[in-house]
């Protein structure tokens, strides 16, 4: 067998320029020092980044890792070796056959294991939980909504993860939608056609401290939003909505913004809107954070007349008017997104055209355009 995966790197690496899925990786295992100058990538690039940072992060004791898209095993090997208990996933059989010899044949305090597995929700979900997830350009290769629902898997099902993928700013705004930190550990080259290709491997994780957050966007995955769920070790729960600074494009067709939102609740406040908690700047972004309101209770029409005269009386309009942006609160209804609330100047038509980009209106407007819609609404779907 050893012959066997020697004669399929090299083969590959003959065969495939500038390299093939069959010679990605070199085997950094003994007997098999032949591969490491045929590897597509360099890999040691990022293991000598990834583990001392992960021990870091971590601490010393016994790990569990996942490698998804493990190719010949290096990273899962690599782990293995410092006495981890490592796992590699990869949709390639003759790759995975190579991976559970090179397993049964070497040494290692826990044995790493091998299944063949294509990545998808579904199999993120239901294979075990780990401390630690590796996913190197893999999630590129699939079309969305699927990457998104996948990076929201990873981050339900691990305590840190250590991903590469393309996408703007190399991948990190889709990861910031899902997980609290994320910061560069290391940057490489990827040799690419007859050029090399930057790219950028970043930790992830939800704990941060002794908070552990959670996303709680189901739609609009828009990169450079998010919107977390904060639970801390002892206390209330929090939810803290984050952009990123300096983006023109946070909202697709309506100019707002979270220092939008942050006047609205300074503004006016309300015991029918959430407790602003904090606000301000954190590095690249800018976030508000505010008294998490969990659905509790019927909404009798009582409830949605006292919102609404509320509102009139302020003169504040919703013009991206949302079902999911109310919350029954037992006996009231409570307003949880003021991004989209402004102060109402002139007509409510008038209102509408002054806050939109580019004159561009979208045709769900014309349901929702005045107060007395927005009540039916409201009515409609929560009074029953």
């Amino acid at each position: 067998m050893k012959d066997k995966i020697l004669e399929m790197v090299k083969q590959s690496a003959a065969r495939e320029k500038p390299y093939g899925w069959l010679n990605y990786q070199p085997i950094n295992l003994p007997g098999y020092e032949d591969t490491l100058p045929l590897r597509g990538r360099d890999c040691f690039d990022r293991s000598n980044a990834i583990f001392p940072h992960l021990r870091k992060v971590l601490g010393e004791g016994q790990l569990s890792v996942a490698d998804w898209g493990c190719n010949i095993g290096f990273f899962v090997f690599e782990a293995a070796k410092l006495g981890m208990v490592a796992a590699g996933y990869d949709a390639d059989h003759r790759l995975i056959d190579a991976c559970q010899h090179l397993a049964a044949s070497n040494e290692f305090r826990f044995r790493p294991s091998f299944r063949v597995r294509k990545m998808s929700v579904e199999t993120v979900q239901e294979s075990p939980r780990t401390d630690v997830f590796f996913c190197f350009s893999v999630l590129h290769h699939m079309k969305e909504p699927e990457r998104m629902k996948i990076i929201e898997s990873i981050s339900n099902h691990s305590t840190a993860a250590y991903m590469e993928l393309d996408g703007p700013n190399y991948g990190r705004n889709a990861l910031e939608i899902f997980f609290a930190k994320v910061e560069e550990v290391a940057e490489t080259n990827d040799r690419y056609g007859s050029s090399t290709r930057k790219r950028k491997t970043w930790y992830c994780t939800n704990r941060v401290g002794a908070k552990t957050w959670k996303n709680l966007k189901e739609r609009d995955f828009v990169h450079d939003r998010a919107l977390f769920l904060v639970t801390p070790d002892t206390g209330p729960k929090t939810v803290v909505k984050r952009e990123r600074i300096g983006d023109a494009e946070l909202h697709t067709w309506l100019k707002t913004g979270l220092a939008h939102e942050r006047k609205m609740y300074e503004e006016h406040p309300s015991p029918l809107f959430p407790k602003l908690i904090s606000a301000g700047e954190e590095g690249d972004h800018r976030f508000i954070e505010l008294e998490f309101v969990d659905k509790r209770g019927a909404t009798p029409p009582e409830a949605v007349d006292e919102l609404y005269d509320f509102l009139e009386k302020e003169k504040l309009f919703v013009v991206d008017f949302r079902v999911d942006s109310f919350i029954p609160d037992n006996g009231r209804l409570r307003m949880c997104d003021l991004e989209a609330v402004f102060p109402l100047e002139g007509t409510t038509q008038e209102t509408i055209a002054r806050h939109l980009k580019n004159d561009w209106r979208p045709k769900h407007l014309d349901s929702y355009d005045d107060f007395k819609k927005q009540r039916q609404a409201l009515k409609k779907a929560l009074c029953r």
